[in-house]
C-alpha cells in the first residue's frame, strides 16, 4: 500500500500510508475505574478536577484510597490489547498524596514539618508509565501533603511507546517508596503512528469481535447498524484524509457500541417476553424494534405500561393475602410508599444493627414471605408492588403447587429514586404524572406471575430476598391474587381466612393445675374442650375445596375453630367454696411501689371502674401481703 509524504504541497505516492492518528477512544473503557485494575472508585469533584479526554470529554478521575502508605508496586494498572503496531504517545493524569491527619507513616512527609498543599518534586518514587514487550517508559510525578490535589496536579506524557506486533500495552502507576496512600488516574489521550491498513485492519478486528459478544446480542438498533457500516466501509482513496475518515468513524463506532447501554436493550427482550407470556397480544408485546438504546428504554416502559392495563382489564379482582409464615427480619416501614404518603406502610429489609443485624450492615441475608392459599380452578395473577437498592440483591416472586413452579420474576428495578407506579397505583411514566418524592418516584413497580389451576389446589405464594454483599435492601407490599372471576372473590377471601385460621390455631393443652380443688381446671372440660378444638383444627387442616363449597361453608368452619379456641382459652376453674375466706394476693403490671401492697379498695374510682373498685398501692402491706375476700355464691 501507498505511504503519503507531503511534498511540496501535494501528496506523492511512496511504499506505505502512515499516519499519526488519535486512537484515545480505542482507551475509552479506561476512563471508567471499574476497568483499572485496583481502582476502589472516583474522587469527589471537589477533591481532584474532572480531566478532559480526546473525543470523549470531561471525565471524573479514578481513586485508590489506602489505610497506610505501606504498599508498594502497582497502585493502578491496565493492559489494552489488540492494538496496531507503532510509535505511541500516551498522556495520562495522575496525583498521589499522603493525607495529612491520618496517623500513617509516610517516608516522604515527617509529621508536623508541613503544610496542607505541600508537594515534593524529586525523587518521590511514584511514576506513570507505559510497558510493552519492546521496553518500559515512564515519567516520575511529585506527592502532596494534602487532601484533594490542585488543577493540572500531574500530566505525564509518554512518548516514543513503541507497541509491537503482539499488540499489548501496559499502562498505570506504581510507587517505590511506602510514601502516599491516597492515588488517582485518568487517560487524557493516546496519539499512535501506524501504517493505515494495519490500523483499519486491527480496527475491524476488534469491531468484528464486539458484533460477535454474547453481552451485546439485544443490540439491535443504530449502535450496531452504525458499527456494521464502519466495518464495510473502505478509504475512498488513498490519501490521508480517507484513511483518517474511515479509521474516524471505525473508532467512534468501536467507542459508542462499547459503551452503549446493553442492559436497556436485553430489558427491551426479557419484557416483550414477560408480557406475552402474561397474556398480551403479539402487538402489544411487540411495539417494533428499538432504534437505539434510549428507545428501548422507552418501549419497556410502554410494554409495562401495556402489562397493568391488561392484569386491570382481565384480572380486576384483588383478594388481599392474610397472614405471612416469615423467615428473617424484615421491618415496617412508611414515608416512601408509591402513594406518596407518610402514612402507607411497606415492608423492607432494612435493619441497621443491634441484637440481629441481619439487613443493612450484614454482608449477607435472606429472608422469605410465604403462605399457603387454596383457591378454586382458574386464571390468576400473583401482583406485588417492589423495589431493591441494586444488582448485589434479589428480591423474587414465585408461585409453587406443591414442588412444581407455576411462575416466577426477579427482576425488580434497582434504586429509590425513579418513576414506575404513580400515586393512583398505575404504571405510569409520563412526565406529567404524579408520583411520591416531589414527584420523583420512589423506584417502585409492579411485578406480576400468572398462572392457571385446572381443579381446585393449594399453591404456596412467596417473596424472598437474598443479598450478597453489605447495605443491600428490599421493600415490597400491596400483595394480592388477582382472579378473573368475579364470581371467586368472596369464596377467595374466605379460603384466605381459612389459611389464617389454620396457620394461628395453635393451642397447646394445659398439664397442670388439674383436679378437683378450688381454682384448677376440672379435667372433664378440659379434655373435652381440647378435643374439640382438635376436632375443628383438623376439619380445618384437611379441609377439600370442591365445586360444591360455599362461603358459608368455610367460614363455619373458621368460626368452629375460632370458637374452640375460645372456649379453651376461657374455661372456667373450679368454683371457692362459699363462706370461705381466701386471701389473694393481687398483681397488677406496671403497678409497684417499694414497700407497699398492691390491693383492691372499695369505692375506688380509678381505673374508670364503674363498679367502684380500683387498684391502689398505698396501703402499708399486712402480715400476708395480701387480701382477704369472702365469695357469695351467685347462679
Amino acid at each position: 500500500m501507498a505511504t503519503l509524504a507531503l511534498v511540496g504541497g501535494s501528496n506523492v505516492v511512496n511504499a506505505s500510508v502512515t499516519l499519526e492518528t488519535d486512537l484515545t477512544s480505542q482507551f475509552s473503557a479506561l476512563t471508567n475505574y471499574q476497568n483499572w485494575t485496583g481502582a476502589t472508585g472516583y474522587t469527589a469533584t471537589n477533591f481532584c478536577p474532572m480531566v478532559v479526554v480526546n473525543g470523549l470529554g470531561q471525565k471524573q478521575v479514578c481513586e485508590k484510597y489506602e489505610g497506610n502508605c505501606n504498599s508498594t508496586g502497582d497502585i493502578f494498572y491496565q493492559t489494552v490489547t489488540g492494538l496496531t503496531a507503532g510509535t505511541y504517545t500516551i498522556e495520562l493524569y495522575g496525583g498521589a498524596a499522603y493525607t495529612f491527619g491520618r496517623g500513617f507513616s509516610s517516608e516522604a512527609f515527617a509529621e508536623g514539618t508541613w503544610n496542607a498543599g505541600d508537594k515534593i518534586e524529586e525523587n518521590t518514587g511514584v511514576e506513570l508509565y507505559a510497558t510493552t514487550s519492546e521496553g518500559n517508559y515512564g515519567g516520575e510525578i511529585p506527592i502532596y501533603y494534602a487532601t484533594n490535589f490542585p488543577d493540572g496536579a500531574a500530566t505525564v506524557k509518554i512518548q516514543n511507546v513503541i507497541v509491537g506486533s503482539n499488540g499489548e500495552l501496559k499502562i498505570g502507576m506504581s510507587k517505590t517508596s511506602k510514601s502516599t496512600n491516597w492515588h488517582v488516574i485518568q487517560l487524557k489521550s493516546v496519539i499512535a503512528t501506524v501504517d493505515g491498513d494495519e490500523t483499519i485492519a486491527s480496527l475491524k478486528a476488534k469491531a468484528n469481535a464486539l458484533l460477535a459478544n454474547a453481552t451485546y446480542a439485544n443490540v439491535t438498533g443504530s449502535e450496531r447498524t452504525n458499527l456494521v457500516a464502519a466495518v464495510n466501509a473502505t478509504p475512498a482513496e488513498e490519501t490521508v484524509e480517507a484513511y483518517q475518515a474511515v479509521i474516524s468513524a471505525l473508532n467512534n463506532a468501536i467507542a459508542a457500541f462499547e459503551t452503549v447501554d446493553y442492559a436497556a436493550y436485553d430489558a427491551f427482550v426479557a419484557e416483550k417476553a414477560k408480557a406475552l407470556a402474561l397474556g398480551l397480544a403479539e402487538a402489544d408485546a411487540n411495539p417494533g424494534d428499538a432504534v437505539d438504546a434510549a428507545d428501548a428504554k422507552a418501549k419497556t416502559q410502554t410494554i409495562m405500561v401495556a402489562e397493568y392495563t391488561y392484569v386491570s382489564t382481565n384480572f380486576p379482582n384483588g383478594v388481599e393475602l392474610g397472614t405471612w409464615t416469615t423467615t428473617g427480619e424484615t421491618a415496617t416501614n412508611k414515608g416512601q410508599h408509591w402513594d406518596g404518603t407518610d402514612t402507607s406502610t411497606y415492608l423492607e429489609q432494612l435493619n441497621r444493627g443491634g441484637d440481629n443485624p441481619a439487613g443493612w450492615n450484614a454482608s449477607s441475608w435472606s429472608i422469605g414471605y410465604s403462605q399457603d392459599v387454596l383457591l378454586p380452578a382458574g386464571k390468576y395473577v400473583f401482583k406485588v408492588a417492589g423495589r431493591r437498592s441494586s444488582n448485589d440483591v434479589d428480591l423474587v416472586l414465585t408461585v409453587k403447587n406443591g414442588e412444581t413452579t407455576l411462575g416466577t420474576v426477579n427482576d425488580f428495578p434497582k434504586g429509590d429514586v425513579g418513576k414506575g407506579i404513580d400515586t393512583n397505583g398505575a404504571t405510569n411514566y409520563a412526565a406529567d404524572g404524579t408520583y411520591a418524592n416531589s414527584n420523583n418516584g420512589r423506584g417502585w413497580e409492579w411485578r406480576y406471575v400468572r398462572f392457571e389451576l385446572s381443579e381446585p389446589a393449594t399453591v404456596n405464594v412467596a417473596v424472598t430476598a437474598d443479598a450478597k454483599k453489605m447495605y443491600q435492601w428490599v421493600s415490597f407490599c400491596n400483595a394480592t391474587v388477582q382472579t378473573d372471576s368475579e364470581d371467586n372473590v368472596a369464596l377467595m377471601e374466605a379460603l384466605v381466612a381459612l389459611n389464617d385460621a389454620k396457620t394461628s390455631a395453635n393451642l397447646t393443652k394445659v398439664t397442670s393445675n388439674i383436679g378437683t380443688g378450688v381454682f384448677q381446671y376440672n379435667e372433664e372440660v378440659n379434655n373435652s374442650l381440647y378435643s374439640a378444638y382438635e376436632t375443628a383444627k383438623t376439619n380445618v387442616d384437611n379441609y377439600t375445596l370442591s365445586s360444591s363449597s360455599t362461603v358459608e361453608e368455610i367460614n363455619g368452619l373458621i368460626t368452629t375453630l375460632e370458637t374452640a379456641i375460645s372456649d379453651y382459652q376461657n374455661q372456667a376453674l373450679n368454683a371457692p367454696v362459699v363462706g370461705t375466706r381466701y386471701y389473694i394476693k393481687v398483681a397488677t403490671e406496671g403497678h409497684e411501689k417499694l414497700g407497699n401492697a398492691v390491693v383492691i379498695n372499695l369505692g375506688s374510682t380509678s381505673n374508670n371502674n364503674p363498679t367502684g373498685y380500683g387498684f391502689s398501692a398505698n396501703s402499708q402491706p399486712n402480715p400476708n401481703m395480701a387480701q382477704a375476700f369472702i365469695f357469695t355464691h351467685k347462679e
